[in-house]
């Protein structure tokens, strides 16, 4: 059990790192947005240094946040830049974590957020709402289905968003 952990741990840091890179060759918008990526990773420091202990083995670190709101205001290859050196670096430089193990947390988060944003940009391409450029009631489902996907990856505590009640 443990080789599979290690190998897990290893292919999350690995398939993570990759697939930022390539995502950032592949769409070089997020070279027009320095400051939302600066943003970005201020903000997944400060979430990150100081997240809420639930327990000895979890906490909550809010990041859900910041990767939400940024894929959809300056796009998920800068928002997955921010969050991937704003985890790294908060992990090994100020909460003295490995080098390894903060590549495999900032991997994770990577992943998790390209894994939902495939289905808001999926939704969106379904409809109308991909074209304008602006956020109208035509995304409100790609929208819902990005926030829901965050929520089954893990990033929020209190399970999916109710919707309706």
């Amino acid at each position: 059990m443990s080789r599979f952990l290690a190998v897990y741990a290893r292919l999350v840091a690995s398939l993570g790192t990759i697939l930022l890179v390539a995502a950032l060759v592949r769409d070089t918008r997020w070279l027009h947005h320095p400051v939302g990526v600066a943003g970005i990773i201020l903000i997944a420091l400060g979430l990150r240094a100081f997240q809420i202990s639930l327990t000895k083995y979890s906490a909550l670190n809010l990041l859900g946040m910041a990767a939400a709101g940024g894929a959809i205001i300056i796009g998920a290859p800068a928002t997955a830049l921010g969050l991937y050196v704003g985890v790294f670096v908060a992990d090994w430089l100020l909460l003295r974590k490995a080098p390894a193990a903060s590549a495999i947390n900032g991997g994770r988060e990577v992943l998790a957020l390209f894994a939902a944003f495939g289905f808001y940009a999926w939704f969106a391409a379904m409809g109308e709402g991909g074209s304008t450029g602006t956020i109208s009631f035509d995304a409100v489902p790609a929208i819902a289905a990005c926030i829901e996907r965050l929520n089954a990856t893990g990033w929020s505590p209190s399970g999916p968003i109710p919707v309706g009640s």
